[in-house]
């Protein structure tokens, strides 16, 4: 018997390996049964209960989804500029749509007496 025969050593790996495997198969499909079981329990739970919210952000919570960010604002400073967090976007030309409520508005940059003007790069929905 030869200690070093790298054929009996690699199959004695590949062995090891495939039960390894297995075994993390069969912990991983376990885990996604008892969260299964644990979401389809709660739903029902939730929609027999008539006090249960839809509305709010316990729906969000259950679909899970984050919270939400409108925009994200940016500015891109050119050489010489001093525009801080001072500056502000405020809205302008704001209309509302008759249907759902829903408030459109053009933006425009405000900056304090003496700071130079940015360029505004704005990402909505970046989340």
């Amino acid at each position: 018997m030869n200690l070093f025969n790298d054929s009996r050593y690699l199959a004695l790996v590949d062995g090891a390996e495939r039960w390894i495997a297995k075994l993390l198969g069969l912990v991983l499909l376990v885990v996604m049964v008892i969260a299964s079981v644990q979401l389809v329990g709660w739903v029902i739970w939730a929609m027999a209960n008539p006090q249960t919210d839809w509305v709010e952000d316990k729906l969000i919570r259950v679909l899970g989804a984050g919270p939400a960010a409108a925009q994200v604002q940016q500015f891109i400073l050119g050489p010489g500029s001093s525009v801080g967090r001072e500056t502000k976007v405020e809205p302008k030309n704001c209309v509302t749509d008759a249907k759902t409520g829903a408030i459109t508005c053009d933006t425009q940059l405000v900056n304090p007496p003496g700071d130079t003007p940015a360029k505004p790069s704005y990402t909505p929905f970046g989340n």
